[in-house]
């Protein structure tokens, strides 16, 4: 497996498990985390403590990755970690905030296209997005279109963003 093409497939599902990503039962978690080979500049190994650090935080998100209250301040709370450093941590990512946003928007995505059926409010309230228009902001920020524009094209002719994840500074 090419881990630098890895992405997080994580899921919150209905009670039938056929449905859209709701909070309501969680299936099982895994994370990937990039190996070295992606990013050959980063001196960061699995077991450097900024590693075990960033792996315990993309945990925790992922597991409450459909949680509407989950924020830098819960991951802060949760954890017990000292701001500074958390925000140390996913600086590269813009931010703890903006590496959340990131994995709902990109769920988002794939639920649209994977639950064609299913209302894009029933999804976006699915992972944890307080508001329709907040999400369909977000979203249009990310992809360049509305959410159901992106459907109706499924899935094809955005500008599909990736999720950062510590990759090298450049200077």
């Amino acid at each position: 497996m090419d881990h630098c093409a890895t992405t997080f497939d994580i899921r919150c599902l209905s009670q039938d498990g056929i449905g859209p990503a709701w909070p309501v039962a969680y299936a099982s978690v895994y994370v990937a985390t990039p190996g070295p080979a992606c990013y050959p500049d980063d001196d960061i190994t699995s077991t450097e403590p900024r590693a075990v650090m960033v792996d315990q935080v993309r945990r925790y998100v992922q597991a409450h990755l459909c949680d509407d209250e989950l924020s830098p301040e819960s991951v802060l709370s949760a954890l017990q970690l000292p701001r500074s450093t958390l925000y140390r941590l996913f600086q590269r990512e813009g931010g703890l905030g903006a590496y959340i946003r990131h994995l709902r928007l990109r769920h988002a995505a794939d639920d649209l296209i994977r639950y064609p059926h299913t209302l894009v409010l029933d999804i976006a309230f699915g992972l944890g997005f307080k508001s329709a228009s907040v999400f369909t902001r977000a979203f249009r920020r990310a992809y360049g279109m509305a959410p159901q524009e992106y459907r109706a094209l499924g899935g094809k002719g955005g500008e599909v963003m990736s999720i950062p994840v510590l990759a090298p500074q450049t200077a």
